[in-house]
């Protein structure tokens, strides 16, 4: 390159990056300036992601006036920068709707990816801005196209709770059953969306809509998990019904082989607990390693649902595939109440495991031995109780102390639940175990 050449290519350079400075700074003026001394408005800047002054004025959020005197210099409205973000891009990734329409009259490339894969609808899905989702949609963008991961825009807009998007998506034709890699559905992303108080009715919205256009209820993911098992794991009582209106399949088992009801109560959901088995969820069907929902409850310590299975019939005797019961496993934990509610309720203190161990036998190889001596003494205790009108003194000065203590446990149990729906005794005393905080209702 001869001497002039350089010097004019340096001069052109320095030109073009006043013109990219005036851009990014949002100076008309300086804009108009540097245009008509000849500055490239297509210059891609090394130095900013190869960014042109229109990329960076719409970045800026700078006025359409501006803009619309850069690409009526001839700006490229479909040059992307160095990640394949173009100026639409852009312009909806900052939710200015001006400028996307000025864009669109353009002729901006709707459907252009990013290097993620990415269109201006699926950011605009996403971000929940549903007036350039509109605008997108009448310019002809494509409502079933997915990014690199697999997501369309009716999979961004159900995971972020933007019913308003949803159902624009819905009415363009966007398929309610397109899943991503993981097999999640829009339906999915409705039952496990995180709430917040701006969108957890959103939620139930969105979910009424896609079932409403066709969605699948019962389509598993790769965990096996359908709308339901998310659904009641997220405590999302109003998905809840809705899908059990529209017949959901309360049986299905996901990977674990776990149903929803053992799924609500190793969550401590009792609220869904209540509607599953109201509406005939199988009490004792056998989940991950033939437990029971019983088993998982009292393994959780979960009391207020305990209460409620066993008043609702649930075998208290039930053996896993180990077999266990719900008494070896409370024996286990160390949990008195835990003892104390399953053996007022019936609960064999003789059932043995598959090692040949009682209830008692694990507690004392766990280092519980109070609670094994409790076990143990239960047979007296429970007889004395219900016959103790008119014993004589002397059978209370054979109990040693922590007999004692197990008595007072015992009657008090019986008299703080008289009225409880729980299992009568021979004296018509209903026991089902004193009541303690749940951490979710």
């Amino acid at each position: 390159m001869s001497a002039p050449s350089r010097k004019l290519s340096k001069k052109n350079s320095s030109l073009d990056e006043r013109l990219y400075d005036a851009a990014i700074g949002c100076d008309k003026g300086d804009v108009q300036k540097q245009i008509a001394l000849g500055a490239d408005v297509n210059w891609a800047n090394p130095k900013s992601s190869q960014n042109t002054p229109l990329i960076a004025a719409i970045a800026k959020n700078c006025s359409p006036d501006l803009v619309g005197l850069l690409i009526a210099a001839g700006a490229d409205v479909n040059k992307v920068n160095d990640v394949n973000e173009t100026p639409i891009f852009v312009a909806t990734f900052i939710n200015n709707p001006n400028l996307v329409e000025m864009l669109i009259t353009a002729g901006a490339d709707v459907n252009k990816r990013d290097k993620d894969g990415e269109t201006p609808l699926l950011k605009a899905s996403q971000n929940g801005e549903y007036t350039i989702v509109g605008m997108l949609i009448k310019a002809g963008a494509d409502v079933n196209k997915r990014d690199n991961n697999g997501e369309t825009p009716l999979l961004k807009a159900s995971q972020n709770g933007n019913n308003i998007i949803v159902e624009m998506l819905i009415n363009s034709g966007a398929r309610v059953d397109q899943a991503n890699p993981s097999g999640n559905t829009p339906l999915h992303y409705a039952a496990f969306g995180e709430d917040t108080e701006i969108n957890s009715i959103s939620y139930d919205i969105i979910a009424r809509l896609l079932i409403k256009a066709g969605a699948k209820i019962e389509r598993k993911n790769i965990n096996g998990l359908t709308p339901l098992h998310m659904a009641v794991e997220c405590g999302k009582t109003d998905i809840v019904v809705e899908l059990l209106k529209n017949g959901a399949n309360m049986e299905t088992t996901n990977i674990d082989d776990n149903q929803p009801l053992h799924t609500a109560v190793l969550e401590n959901w009792k609220k869904i607990v209540e509607l599953l088995l109201l509406k005939g969820a199988d009490i004792n069907a056998r989940g991950v390693f033939e437990n029971t929902p019983l088993h998982i409850a009292v393994f959780e310590n979960n009391e207020k649902i305990i209460e409620l299975l066993i008043s609702k019939g649930a075998n208290i005797n039930a053996k896993n595939m180990d077999g266990t019961t719900p008494l070896h496993i409370a024996a286990k934990n160390g949990n008195k109440d835990m003892v104390n509610l399953l053996l007022a309720n019936g609960a064999d203190i003789h059932a043995k495991n598959i090692s040949g161990h009682t209830a008692s036998t694990v507690a004392t190889n766990f280092g519980k031995k109070n609670i094994a001596k409790t076990i143990q003494r239960w047979p007296m205790l429970s007889t004395i109780a219900v016959m103790e009108e008119g014993l004589a003194p002397s059978v209370y000065n054979s109990l040693d102390l922590g007999s004692l203590q197990d008595l007072a446990d015992y009657r008090g149990k019986a008299k703080d639940n008289r009225y409880r729906g729980g299992k009568r005794t021979t004296r018509g005393k209903r026991i089902t175990g004193k009541k303690t905080r749940s951490n979710r209702r």
